[in-house]
């Protein structure tokens, strides 16, 4: 697989090859859709709770006899039709969590990259721009001159990030980073443009490209 190269100055240097898995027809696709609903389910707190009648604080005695008041008959404060009373069917604390196998996680990261590809919206670099100190205006300036690096979310992958490099980035409301050793299906999909470095894309050959 090809894909386009940039230099540090984000002049284009032409197509460098990415040694990716390839895929035929819709194979994998089915595994990228469950691994990223797994991510985006682990995500999930489930922290909301509500109590039952037989958690609510309160008397549990009859409030009036159960003829002749008028009233519609019923039993104790607690009831959920009562003001202060439990809740009918609401949400309880639960784990969302779901299990992904490592083989699934591999396949769906390569699917992943490989339909970015495919798409057009992945470009490589050669190296950020080098600096001796951080500048957020010099990156933001480098980005637009790389197609597609000033309308949408943007993804930098990269093998280790220089700390210059990430303090110049970290203030672009619409650029994220990630070592490309944590890289997951869900970072591969959640943006518009994935930049990565040519240290980046050897790295994720070597985790997308292993026997075991």
């Amino acid at each position: 697989m090809r894909a386009m190269c940039y230099s540090s100055t984000g002049e284009p240097l032409g197509e460098r090859e990415i040694s990716l898995p390839t895929f035929e027809g819709d194979r994998g696709r089915v595994v990228l859709r469950d691994v990223v609903l797994a991510y985006q389910n682990n995500c999930r707190q489930g922290d909301a709770h509500t109590k039952t009648r037989a958690e609510v604080a309160g008397t549990g005695k009859k409030p009036y006899r159960q003829k002749g008041s008028g009233n519609a008959r019923r039993g104790e404060r607690r009831s959920p039709i009562c003001s202060g009373g439990g809740v009918t069917f609401g949400p309880r604390k639960r784990d969302y969590t779901i299990k992904i196998n490592k083989k699934a996680r591999k396949i769906a990261l390569a699917r992943g990259l490989f339909d970015r590809v495919q798409n057009g919206d992945v470009c490589l670099l050669e190296d950020f721009p080098a600096s001796t100190r951080p500048n957020t205006k010099e990156f933001f300036n480098f980005l637009r001159k790389i197609p597609g690096g000033d309308s949408g979310s943007v993804l930098l992958l990269d093998a280790s990030f220089n700390k210059n490099v990430v303090l110049s980035f970290r203030n672009l409301p619409n650029v994220a980073a990630v070592d490309a050793r944590a890289l997951n299906a869900w970072h591969a999909l959640n943006c518009n443009k994935v930049f990565m470095t040519l240290r980046a894309a050897e790295t994720l050959a070597e985790r997308v490209n292993a026997k075991n």
